[in-house]
């Protein structure tokens, strides 16, 4: 059966709309849930280059997790570092994105944090707890 106006889903299911956060989410079955920090960096600190970023990110991630992928780029005219790793719940994900922040503010200046959780192909803003962060 073809898709249609009056029946757009015809022949397939439909998509179920995307998680509004990751508070009291399953985690993947069989696997552990992806997250990503986000970075934006400001100013360099002193005697450092700007090529010491990015490593001081990713080894600070790796204290606490399996980091699968990084990556510098540029929005809107600012530098941001990106790292993706494995964590088994927020509360874990949480410390890792804090670390990292950590590890990176003696490099640079970071000028917040954003950390996203993994639900099929799209990531997610993570609630934040008081408790945690």
């Amino acid at each position: 059966m073809r898709p249609t106006r009056d029946a757009p889903h015809a022949g397939r299911a439909p998509r179920l709309p995307c998680p509004p956060c990751s508070v009291g989410r399953p985690t993947y079955a069989g696997g552990v849930p992806t997250y990503r920090v986000v970075l934006p960096i400001g100013d360099m600190r002193v005697g450092r280059e700007p090529q010491d970023v990015l490593p001081a990110a990713v080894a600070g991630a790796r204290e606490l997790a399996e980091v699968e992928a990084w990556d510098v780029g540029v929005v809107r005219g600012l530098p941001r570092v990106t790292v993706r790793f494995t964590a088994d719940d927020d509360d874990e994900a949480a410390r890792v994105a804090e670390l990292t922040r950590a590890r990176t503010n003696l490099v640079a200046q970071v000028l917040g944090v954003d950390l996203l959780r993994r639900f099929g192909s799209r990531f997610h803003p993570v609630v934040r707890r008081p408790d945690v962060w």
